[in-house]
């Protein structure tokens, strides 16, 4: 006999408890999640219990309970795609209603029916809709089949159906065949059972031509409805005595079912109506504010105790993030350790030797987060982050560099012809300058220091990326893309600076040529219009005397 003193609400447990039921044998993994788990002398209990071999140390203990939620939630949401992950509530007791059965005759004796409508293991959301052969108003208990808990109650609420016999009247003098009584019973979400409604339902006999053939050819017209005052006994459980509400007789009906009233009356303390919780948040917000009226003189002497309890705080929650991020980088390093894919890209750029110093590093951590952590302060957390770091650093730097490594080659390359196809065409011009054609915006020497700048630039960059080629993925590289990049800067500064250089400005002219050529102008044009010659030609000597003859 095993016997907990005062378990909750100062009630003691008693049960009989055999080995066979806590053997420790077949355990193979104790998972320990939350934060109750970090109490070493819960942790002892449980090493001594299990083995410290047992124990899991792969679980973040923070986040194993979010991360169980948020998958929960993502399923439940058409947003993600995540795993088929079904959670069904379920009871966890069985709910019997009770009625009276119906007086048939003055001399019968009275008797309570008990029926089961929610065994244990019903999902929470489910209904059931009970029909009842009656013609006065009666009541129906929910209550739980045995006590949920010691020192609980075990009746659930009462019902009262109301206008019972008015309806059914109703019914009958609309010409309704045995007009019944059906009331819907809920097991809401939370795993609170009640009844949401009730009304009068009942049946009308189609009288026309069509209803008199579909009663010939399909049969009676109508059957016995299930009732719920079946013949049981006070104690005996009619599993008969709620079904769905389905209509049997083939006929149409004539009018809607008549709803009835349901007065219900809770065993306990009923719950709060929507405005019950209004007026009683308002009142919270209410007496918050004289609170604070009342106190405001003391506002300044705590206003330090707040300050230094503010610093403590911050200082509790950087502990804390610098715990959990070294928690989740341990995790992710497991991870990649664990991952024994060809395809990996961790595995591919990483050695042998290093991966093995790594796991150890890593289950040294681990040991020491799991044992001494609880103690330690940010510093210690961040150093035992930075020493995992600097083993994976050199992966992480080889994997990036495979990633830039085309980009950065593609950008010197792109500089290389770039500059190619302007030097060809500054030394054309070049030639046409010194053929007396116009004059070029760039010097020879501007010209040659740049092509200089790219033959240095292009054998450079063969020569090592030649040389990057026979390195293997999980070696250093022998060239950085940022060299790359600053090389190519180099390059494209230097071309840039002749790309902007202003064009030199043409040789003023003297002004006796000037006035020469403002003297030809208009013999050129008279020339033009007379003969039909081309403008740059100049004008014939007998030309000019004709025209001033004819002006």
């Amino acid at each position: 006999m095993a016997t907990v003193e005062s378990v909750a609400f100062d009630l003691d447990y008693r049960s009989k408890i055999t080995r066979s039921q806590f053997e420790t044998d077949n355990i193979t993994s104790v998972i320990l999640t939350g934060g109750s788990s970090r109490t070493p002398i819960i942790q002892a209990a449980v090493k001594v219990a299990v083995g410290e071999s047992k124990i899991a140390l792969n679980v973040n203990a923070d986040e194993a309970a979010v991360l169980g939620a948020a998958l929960h939630g993502a399923g439940l949401s058409r947003q993600f795609k995540t795993k088929d992950i079904r959670v069904s509530d379920i009871g966890l007791h069985d709910i019997q209603v009770s009625y009276p059965a119906e007086m048939k005759t003055s001399s019968s004796k009275p008797r309570t029916i008990n029926t089961m409508i929610f065994p244990t293991g019903s999902k929470t959301g489910s209904k059931k809709t009970l029909t009842f052969k009656r013609q006065d108003d009666f009541s129906l208990k929910l209550a739980y089949k045995a006590s949920p808990g010691l020192g609980f109650p075990t009746d659930i609420l009462e019902a009262g159906i109301v206008g019972v016999r008015e309806a059914i009247q109703n019914l009958t003098d609309l010409g309704a065949i045995d007009p019944i009584v059906k009331a819907t019973v809920v097991l809401s979400e939370s795993g609170f059972a009640s009844v949401r409604d009730a009304i009068a339902f009942g049946e009308f006999k189609d009288e026309s031509l069509a209803g008199k053939l579909k009663g010939f050819f399909g049969g009676s017209s109508s059957t016995e409805e299930p009732s719920a005052d079946a013949e049981t006994t006070a104690d005996e459980q009619s599993s008969a005595a709620y079904s769905s509400p389905t209509a049997s007789t083939k006929a149409t009906p004539k009018d809607e079912p008549i709803s009835l009233d349901v007065e219900v009356k809770f065993s306990s303390i009923a719950p709060m109506t929507v405005a019950e919780k209004r007026r009683a948040r308002d009142r919270h917000v209410f007496e918050i504010i004289l609170l604070k009226c009342a106190h405001a003189d003391a506002v300044d002497f705590f206003s330090y105790r707040l300050v230094t309890v503010d610093n403590e705080e911050a200082a509790k929650r950087r502990r804390e993030d610098a715990r959990n991020t070294l928690e989740g980088y341990l995790y992710r390093v497991r991870d990649l350790l664990e991952d024994d894919s060809s395809d990996s890209p961790f595995r591919k750029c990483s050695q042998e030797v290093e991966r093995k110093a790594m796991a150890e590093k890593l289950e040294e951590t681990l040991a020491w987060l799991h044992d001494l952590g609880d103690d330690a302060d940010t510093i210690q957390y961040i150093d035992k982050r930075n020493a995992v770091e600097s083993l994976e650093r050199p992966v992480v730097h080889r994997y990036k560099e495979i990633e830039e490594f085309p980009k950065a080659l593609n950008n010197s390359q792109m500089w290389n012809w770039s500059t190619r196809l302007f030097l060809t065409e500054a030394k054309s011009n070049l030639t046409k300058e010194e053929q007396g054609g116009p004059p070029s915006r760039y010097t020879k020497e501007e010209l040659n220091g740049l092509e200089k700048t790219l033959i240095d630039h292009e054998k450079w960059l063969n020569e090592w990326v030649e040389k990057q080629k026979s390195v293997k993925m999980n070696e250093d590289p022998v060239i950085l893309s940022s060299e790359m990049r600053a090389r190519a800067k180099t390059l494209e500064n230097h071309l840039q600076k002749l790309v902007k250089k202003k064009t030199p400005k043409p040789p003023k002219k003297t002004k006796t040529a000037t006035a020469t050529v403002t003297d030809q102008e208009p013999l050129e044009t008279e020339g033009t219009s007379s003969s039909g010659t081309s403008s740059s030609e100049p004008p014939a000597a007998s030309e000019a005397p004709a025209g001033h003859d004819e002006l």
